[in-house]
């Protein structure tokens, strides 16, 4: 039998857990069931093709980590950043990386200047510092 590995999930996830015909645990993304719910589905049919990717994961270094980070920091003013500007938003991009690599936020190896970064791992965590504030906003709503 092959050997089974689960890959660390690379963002948070809200797990639904359903059980399919003959009870077999299955467990699908909370906002997909909804979404399904909210359409008037009562019954969900998936084909689901089990096929694993061979692909690698990319590996890039502190440094494009934080130029990757600094762009999500700077989106509405990049063209307009001064040298010093530049400086100081790259300075707390590069900050902000390493904590999430301490925090095991972001899969990495290796430390300070030989830290390598899992780019996939990085762009989940991009995405959800980028969300939290809406996800704020929407419980702030909510209440």
């Amino acid at each position: 039998m092959a050997e089974l590995s689960i890959p660390n999930a690379l963002a948070p996830v809200n797990l639904a857990q359903l059980h399919d015909s003959e009870g077999r645990l299955v467990l699908l993304p909370a906002t997909t069931v909804a979404w399904f719910k909210a359409m008037g589905a009562a019954t969900i049919t998936l084909t689901i093709p089990l096929t694993v990717s061979d692909e690698p994961a990319e590996w890039i270094t502190s440094a494009e980590a934080a130029e990757r980070r600094m762009f999500d920091l700077t989106m509405t003013k990049a063209a307009k950043l001064t040298a010093a500007e530049r400086a100081y938003w790259l300075q707390r991009a590069r900050v902000d990386v390493g904590r999430a690599c301490k925090a095991r936020a972001v899969e990495s190896i290796g430390k300070g200047r030989d830290r390598r970064i899992n780019s996939r791992s990085l762009d989940a965590w991009r995405m959800q510092m980028r969300d939290a504030p809406l996800l704020a906003e929407d419980e702030a709503d909510e209440d």
